[in-house]
């Protein structure tokens, strides 16, 4: 779960937000002063729904952080009331919104601690938040689901690699080969662009599994060229169009090299990984 504080935020999103009759002006349970603008539509966020949102903390007129500014946009799996032990705006914010929503909410900055020397004199820091999309237990029961029929998927793109018997591969300069599955109707995902990806990823040595986004329920966010994934990721994103489904083996120097992972990847290990491009 990510810290929701005001110093390990890293620039959050710009909150756009339009009055309506909608419009609540009230107090959230630990406190927190609010506008909220019911724009949007569905069930309230609950405990366990992973919540994908933007977000802009802003002094007067002064945007303080931004999260477009930022290459991984915020996300938050909601926890239980009793895992919450320290009163937290964004997370009071969240409670009552649904997708769609803006709410802006107010934090007092005499409830804060360790200030900066700068903040001090300030009375209050506010918070727009926008809810983009919300991944409730259900969804994510789904995308559980699909794992079974996607490792099989695997085992024997890997089986057929091995043999010299996969069709229609590709190679790059690199080393990096690929076989697409389908192919989506969507853009290349451009550089600094943060595309969402389901994948798998075994070892085609012995085929075992190191990990996947399936058993995660979710899918994963990449920020295409900014170093957060190995190299040969960074190739096959930008090979990709939106809506693609391909197998892509990755051979250990554009994996993790000589070190490995100790007791999950071995050392100079090629990869296959299964790769779905959302739209």
């Amino acid at each position: 779960m990510k810290n929701l504080s005001l110093f390990i935020f890293f620039g959050l999103a710009i909150c756009l937000i339009s009055c309506n009759k909608d419009e609540k002006n009230e107090v959230s349970k630990n406190g927190y002063s609010y506008t909220l603008y019911k724009t949007g539509k569905g069930e309230l966020i609950q405990v366990n729904d992973l919540v994908y949102f933007d977000l802009q903390i802003k002094y007067k007129d002064s945007v303080l952080q931004d999260s477009k500014m930022s290459p991984t946009q915020p996300e938050f799996l909601m926890p239980a009331d009793s895992l919450v032990t320290t009163p937290n705006p964004v997370v009071d914010a969240l409670k009552l919104m649904r997708a769609g929503d803006s709410i802006v909410i107010r934090e007092r900055i005499d409830t804060i601690k360790n200030l900066p020397p700068n903040m001090k004199d300030w009375k209050e820091i506010t918070y727009c938040i926008k809810v983009k999309n919300i991944v409730d237990e259900k969804q994510k029961k789904g995308i559980r689901d699909m794992e079974p029929a996607i490792e099989t998927l695997v085992q024997k793109s890997i089986a057929d690699y091995k043999a010299n018997t996969l069709k229609d591969i590709k190679t790059t300069p690199t080393g990096l080969k690929y076989s697409i599955i389908s192919e989506g109707n969507g853009p290349l995902p451009a550089k600094g662009e943060t595309v969402n990806v389901y994948y798998y990823g075994a070892s085609v040595a012995d085929g075992k599994k190191f990990d996947s986004s399936f058993n995660r329920g979710t899918s994963f966010g990449v920020p295409v060229g900014a170093g957060r994934v190995i190299p040969g990721w960074e190739e096959a994103l930008l090979l990709l169009k939106k809506g693609t489904k391909a197998v892509v083996f990755i051979p250990g120097k554009l994996a993790y090299g000589e070190q490995g992972i100790p007791d999950m990847i071995a050392p100079n290990a090629e990869l296959a990984f299964y790769i779905e491009v959302l739209k």
